[in-house]
């Protein structure tokens, strides 16, 4: 019985290592993109393999991020300026019903499609450990870039710049 405790436990503290080792990389800004389909504010899907041939920027966000609401217009003014990219606005919102967080989007008015990632496995797929974040994605689905804190030197600042024009 004892073996099987101990056999038991050895698992447990393995996993919560590994989940700390893992969830402590820094988010990717190279290679292929994690996958994913999440539903839209519109009613609709959106799944990532389905933008190939366009660049794509990813935001994360939530409706509680006081800087995520702020730069709604500046990310609005990106995506009509730049029309052949795809900007999607991710949320991860957890405690919001997907109507509820359409409700409140719509009021805060974008200019780019809103996602409901509400059991954060895009968030996790992409390690983001703090928001807003945002990912650049070329036309062939490879990460580009992002400005997440834990990024490459230069790299933030470079990301920023391209969509804020600022660093």
């Amino acid at each position: 019985m004892e073996r099987v405790v101990f056999g038991v436990a050895s698992l447990v503290m393995v996993g919560i290592v590994a989940h700390g080792l893992y969830s402590s990389l820094p988010p990717p800004s190279k290679g292929q993109a994690p996958a994913f389909t999440l539903p839209a504010i519109d009613g609709s899907s959106v799944t990532l393999g389905n933008l190939r041939g366009r660049s794509v920027v990813l935001a994360f966000w939530s409706t509680r991020c006081g800087p995520c609401i702020e730069e709604i217009p500046t990310l609005n003014a990106y995506a009509e300026g730049h029309p052949e990219v795809t900007v999607l606005g991710i949320s991860v919102d957890k405690a919001l019903s997907t109507d509820a967080l359409f409700r409140r989007a719509e009021k805060l008015g974008f200019a780019f499609p809103v996602l409901h990632d509400r059991g954060n496995s895009v968030r996790s797929a992409y390690r983001v450990n703090g928001i807003p974040a945002h990912f650049l994605i070329d036309e062939t689905g490879m990460l580009v870039g992002n400005d997440c804190f834990t990024s490459e030197p230069g790299q933030r600042r470079r990301v920023r710049r391209e969509l804020f024009g600022h660093p």
